[in-house]
């Protein structure tokens, strides 16, 4: 199984939090607002032409301007939709849920992970994204998170493991995935 590896967070955009029987994904603040900071630019854009529209006196230009807006906010929408997902360990009904949906077991999860790649960037940005999640019995895969700080996301993948009684493994983005025969079946 391949995670999408063609990017990655280059902050800590989230981490997991444990409580009452649960244990939660939690956004850190910038990976709260990031998908924000896309709408700030298509504001003002629509702005400028509509008031541009406005001065001309031609309201087809504005309505024109205020489709493609729509548009591109639409798309920014869709593209940022799973960063809003819920997700968390619930002890007690026993499930991995997503929204509210119980997707996967807790004793059906055979093994977490931490998956490293390089992302390359220009004039020196590049940076190294983690990706934590986990696989089920039937060896489906699951993405809990991703973001580049290695101490936190080690932290939290040792937290789980330990909580759960999973074992977990750190890969980089070459290693092939081979299913804990103790749990897998």
């Amino acid at each position: 199984m391949t995670f999408g590896m063609s990017g990655g967070a280059n902050h800590k955009s989230a981490y997991l939090i444990a409580g009452n029987n649960k244990v939660h994904v939690k956004k850190t603040f910038l990976g709260s607002v990031f998908p924000y900071f896309f709408y700030v630019p298509l504001v003002l854009i629509f702005l400028m032409f509509s008031y541009g529209a406005l001065v001309l006196g031609s309201y087809y230009l504005l309505i024109v301007c205020f489709f493609v807006c729509f548009v591109f906010g639409f798309l920014v929408f869709l593209i940022f939709k799973s960063s809003r997902v819920k997700k968390e360990f619930d002890f007690n009904s026993g499930y991995y849920k997503e929204d509210g949906k119980e997707l996967v077991r807790i004793e059906d999860i055979s093994q977490f992970f931490v998956i490293s790649h390089y992302c390359p960037g220009g004039s020196g940005s590049s940076y190294t994204a983690l990706q934590f999640g986990f696989y089920s019995k039937q060896n489906k895969g699951y993405v809990l998170m991703d973001h580049s700080n290695y101490s936190s996301i080690e932290r939290d993948v040792q937290m789980i493991s330990d909580r759960l009684n999973v074992p977990y493994e750190i890969l980089n983005e070459h290693d092939k995935y081979k299913p804990n025969p103790i749990r897998a079946f």
